[in-house]
């Protein structure tokens, strides 16, 4: 799973030298065009990192075709899931030219060919990519739904994109490869969602346990040291209006030893005070998004019943529009 891709804190590229010499080549290998890396860095490095630097160093050397898929994604800043960890770039050749033969692709680019009008192409930093909403068709096309979805509520999260922006281009391009898919998907997009792992634990567990209601950034009112304020909790989920699930990622224990402790020591304070009424937490680490924790999910909801269901949360319909939390945010960036 890619954590966000913001472009930075990517191996660093090497220009060749003039003269290619033993001591240069044994110690660095080549990613496309004139770019090399340290190679034993290079393999070293986390998954992420090591596509984060492909599509660098794709970009660099592009001179004829546009970076696509989830390679655009990196290029666009917006996070993406790659469950699959998935390193080659995806470059498609402007106005339906063929690719070239296949011995001449580096081996980190796949070429694909596929109809690729202008207005779907646009520029970042001197680099041909598809635009925000192609991105998003290609990669529910090539990749499948969750990382499709993913990528979209990261989009529509990042970048105030509107879903009423996604369904104009799939409806300007319907019968297009893929386009069915990507409706299919864009139906289930929410607003105001945190991170592609919540994004991929409700998919799993929608898709695995359909029976189940799961509910995103359910808002809780909690304890305050001011009187004067109220304070709120959004849970990642809420299964079936008792089963709170938090994705814990790593950046949320990031800091000093003290900051740790105050954040740890807040969350439990706040947990107490929600659990008293009924509801139980489930907190997961993004690597245990997988069958493990829906047959965890399963048990729990089998075997734990309620005669009066907790009712101290409130839900928002994150399905029509961007919820106050994320218009907050927005306006704050215009700033």
């Amino acid at each position: 799973m890619m954590p966000p891709s913001c472009g930075s804190g990517t191996l660093e590229l090497v220009h060749r030298p003039a003269k290619l010499t033993p001591e240069f080549t044994n110690t660095h290998m080549r990613l496309a065009g004139f770019w090399w890396v340290d190679r034993q860095a290079y393999r070293r490095a986390p998954a992420y990192r090591r596509f984060e630097t492909n599509v660098e160093a794709v970009g660099r050397s592009l001179r004829k075709g546009v970076i696509s898929g989830m390679a655009a994604a990196v290029i666009h800043k917006i996070p993406i899931l790659n469950e699959s960890h998935r390193s080659l770039v995806d470059v498609t050749p402007q106005e339906q030219r063929k690719p070239p033969s296949r011995s001449q692709w580096p081996a980190i680019v796949h070429y694909r060919y596929a109809d690729l009008p202008e207005e779907d192409i646009t520029e970042i930093n001197g680099t041909r990519v598809t635009t925000i909403e192609r991105t998003f068709a290609d990669i529910c096309a090539m990749n499948g739904e969750v990382e499709g979805l993913a990528f979209l509520e990261a989009a529509i999260r990042r970048f105030g994109r509107r879903k009423e922006k996604f369904w104009a281009h799939l409806n300007h391009h319907h019968g297009r490869w893929g386009t069915r898919k990507a409706c299919k998907v864009l139906a289930q997009a929410l607003y105001g969602i945190d991170s592609v792992q919540e994004t991929y634990a409700r998919y799993a567990i929608t898709h695995a346990l359909p029976k189940l209601t799961v509910d995103a950034q359910a808002i809780f009112s909690t304890p305050s040291k001011n009187p004067s304020f109220t304070t709120y909790y959004r849970a990642d989920l809420l299964v079936n209006n008792w089963l709170i699930i938090e994705i814990d990622g790593a950046i949320k224990y990031h800091g000093t030893p003290e900051q740790r402790a105050e954040t740890y020591a807040k969350q439990i304070a706040r947990e107490q005070s929600i659990a008293k009424h009924g509801y139980y937490f489930l907190r997961v680490a993004p690597s245990q998004i997988g069958p493990a924790l829906i047959n965890h999910i399963n048990n729990l909801t089998t075997h734990i019943h309620y005669d009066q269901l907790p009712h101290q949360h409130q839900l928002v319909n994150l399905s029509v529009a961007p919820p106050w939390w994320q218009l907050r945010e927005e306006r704050m960036s215009r700033r």
